[in-house]
């Protein structure tokens, strides 16, 4: 609040605070605050455009205040931290510590991020051999307990890092170990969001027997930069309620991919991007996907927008990839420079409807490139809301081991293999490697519209017919058509059904009719009509759609029994 003898002054609620302020106090804690301007003015850039989240530079003051307060405690040394079973972890970090390594020549501490917190030096142990080198370490406890590594993954760095075999033994030759080596690959997070912060991700190792045991590391794939660990946990804490980023990672092979890359304003400054719309959907996206118990998610959002970046960098389980940072695509390089307009539709925009199944196929390899498994890619729009905690479930006849593709909505919701999407990428990009091929393929796949023609986007195959300008036609075709061009040349694995033959109740447009949907237990059914099966997938397409998405999902996150959809 303001001081009403000084307008620029300001002070937090002390009242407020007071309680806070004993109990940090008697934990012998340390109660941190931003640093307090001359005038609040001068803190607007450490915050982010709604004025709650800091901005990438508030959040390095943060870093830089809390990282001088850590350096001034004694957190280098093994201790006990109290966890939620009362016995406490042991702990050793290389962040704090300085440069000096008792350690092999194979291992030496770097410095990581020094610049980035304002010269203070923070360590990491870097892992170089490919023949193996061994950390001792001792297990104080009385009893087994788990191992955990922190490590950096590739989501600072622009270059990938080494991936490493990690495996425990014992020194007791009475209690020898039982673990298995684990396969470690930093290499999960791809081109590197501009607002994500640097990521350390935890693996669990095993389990380290009482007394004495040794950390062997061995690099399997050798790269740009050396594997980096950050520290060793000792756990109590039974495997299962280990917080594991390595092990729950390689179990999700299913990734839902929302890619919004649109036009350059300047080329096509129709394309709106509701950011409102598109943050809660996602929200709502990683929400649903949380609950299910039979099939782990990762979701993913691929985009060139600054501002989409920027508020979607707080959303927490969400792949956030800058696409400007991309490697170089040979597909997507062929397909700009042979891209020819033919369609209805802004050039600009048909060619971003085009060109965004590439993006996906090539980022998909990224990822299996780097060790990450993917078994299914789901692509959907990012004015798409699946009402079922596992999409799988919107068919179970389908063999998803087998499929290359299964069309939910032409063009808004795909499922995908690996080797699907990229034959569909590959069939684009063929279809325009000649410009003959690609006349042939318009008018194989296209239709007409008669009596249309938009000259300036009819540049593959001039308008025809008609006995003046007014009355000419002119071939369009779109993504949609080159889908179904390509799903026809193997119908068994490219799999195109009718809504009516869907095993739940797919809305392929809110606009076209109102919908009265029902709370029905765990899902939703559409109210007045004779069908009895569960809304799955709900399509808000159009500029006046997306007017609904907010009601709609304030409705299936609360506690009303139902819900009129499309009604104005």
């Amino acid at each position: 609040p303001n001081n009403n003898n000084n307008r620029n002054s300001y002070h937090p609620k002390s009242e407020q605070s007071a309680p806070i302020k004993r109990l940090v106090k008697n934990e012998n804690g340390f109660i941190y605050h931003l640093p307090l301007p001359s005038t609040p003015k001068l803190a607007i850039p450490w915050f982010s455009s709604d004025f709650w989240h800091l901005s990438a530079e508030g959040h390095q003051i943060v870093a830089h205040d809390i990282l001088n307060v850590l350096s001034r405690m004694d957190i280098g040394k093994h201790k006990r931290v109290m966890d939620w079973f009362g016995m406490g972890d042991q702990c050793t970090t290389w962040l704090l510590q300085d440069g000096s390594s008792q350690y092999p020549s194979q291992l030496k501490k770097v410095p990581w991020n020094q610049d980035e917190h304002g010269g203070s030096s923070t360590w990491v142990l870097e892992v170089d051999t490919q023949n193996g080198v061994s950390i001792p370490f001792e297990n104080k406890f009385s009893f087994p307990v788990t191992v955990v590594l922190p490590f950096l993954s590739n989501y600072w760095d622009p270059l990938p890092y080494s991936s490493v075999q990690v495996s425990i033994s014992s020194h007791n030759p009475n209690s020898p170990s039982m673990n298995n080596p684990v396969l470690i690959d930093p290499n999960y997070y791809g081109y590197m969001p501009k607002h994500s912060p640097p990521k350390v991700k935890y693996a669990r190792i095993g389990v380290a027997n009482p007394g004495f045991n040794t950390l062997t590391f061995q690099t399997i794939h050798p790269r740009e930069i050396p594997f980096r660990a950050v520290g060793l946990f000792l756990t109590e804490r039974l495997a299962d309620d280990a917080e594991d980023d390595h092990h729950d990672r390689s179990s999700k092979e299913m990734h839902l991919v929302f890619s919004i890359i649109p036009p350059d304003p300047q080329t096509y400054s129709q394309y709106q991007v509701n950011y409102t719309a598109v943050e809660a959907t996602i929200q709502a996206t990683l929400h649903r996907l949380d609950l299910t118990t039979t099939t782990k998610w990762t979701v993913h959002v691929l985009t060139n927008d600054e501002r989409l970046l920027q508020i979607l960098s707080h959303h927490k389980g969400l792949q956030l990839v800058d696409y400007r940072n991309a490697p170089p695509s040979s597909r997507v390089h062929m397909f700009r420079q042979n891209y020819v307009p033919q369609s209805a539709n802004d050039i600009a925009y048909e060619s971003f409807r085009m060109l965004r199944w590439i993006i996906v196929a090539d980022y998909m390899n990224y990822l299996q490139a780097r060790g990450v498994p993917v078994t299914l890619v789901l692509t959907l729009d990012a004015d798409i809301i699946i009402l079922y905690d596992d999409p799988l479930l919107i068919d179970t006849t389908v063999d998803w081991t087998t499929m290359e593709s299964f069309q939910i909505i032409n063009g808004a919701a795909v499922f995908w293999s690996v080797p699907g999407i990229n034959n569909f990428a590959n069939f684009i990009v063929d279809s325009y490697s000649t410009r003959e091929k690609a006349v042939q393929v318009v008018k194989n796949y296209g239709t007409t519209l008669a009596q249309v023609c938009k000259k300036d986007r009819s540049l593959l195959i001039p308008c025809f017919g008609g006995d003046d300008e007014t009355h000419l036609s002119m071939f369009h075709i779109s993504d949609i058509y080159f889908y179904l061009a390509w799903a026809k040349q193997n119908l068994s694995l490219r799999i195109v059904k009718n809504s009516r033959d869907m095993q739940c109740l797919v809305v392929h447009q809110v606009a076209d009719r109102p919908i009265h949907v029902v709370r029905n237990g765990l899902y939703f059914v559409e109210r007045g009509t004779n069908d009895p099966r569960t809304l799955c997938v709900i399509h808000f397409g159009g500029k006046y759609a997306k007017a609904h998405i907010l009601p709609f999902l304030s409705f299936i996150e609360g506690d009303l029994t139902e819900f009129l959809l499309g009604s104005n």
